[in-house]
């Protein structure tokens, strides 16, 4: 794992997500963000499940709007992160309305 970046520029923003992490784990309704530098999974209650670095960092990242039915795959040192929008709202959740930084800067697409 490494260190969280402490001002990241935010490419994509996935919730709910289903994530296949390069291991083959399985995570549903996780917060996933993607830096220019790294991939981050949060789950249950506002954990730090992943955190691995890009591979490629300069990459161009597809889609731009994930769908239930086309992924966004991204390379990590680790290997392939698999992301794929989960079904529902995520109401409920703390992780619906989280913010790991503070302010959080977002590419534009």
């Amino acid at each position: 794992m490494i260190d969280v970046e402490t001002d990241p520029v935010v490419v994509r923003d996935v919730y709910p997500a289903e994530v296949t992490l390069p291991d083959g784990t399985l995570l549903r309704g996780a917060l996933v963000k993607v830096t220019r530098g790294g991939v981050y999974v949060w789950t249950g209650e506002r954990v730090l499940s992943y955190a691995e670095a890009r591979s490629e960092p300069g990459e161009v990242l597809t889609p731009d709007y994930l769908t239930r039915r086309e992924p966004l795959v991204t390379a990590t040192a680790d290997g392939p992160v698999v992301v794929w929008k989960g079904a529902g709202c995520g109401c409920g959740s703390s992780l619906k309305a989280y913010r790991p930084w503070s302010p959080e800067r977002k590419a534009a697409r």
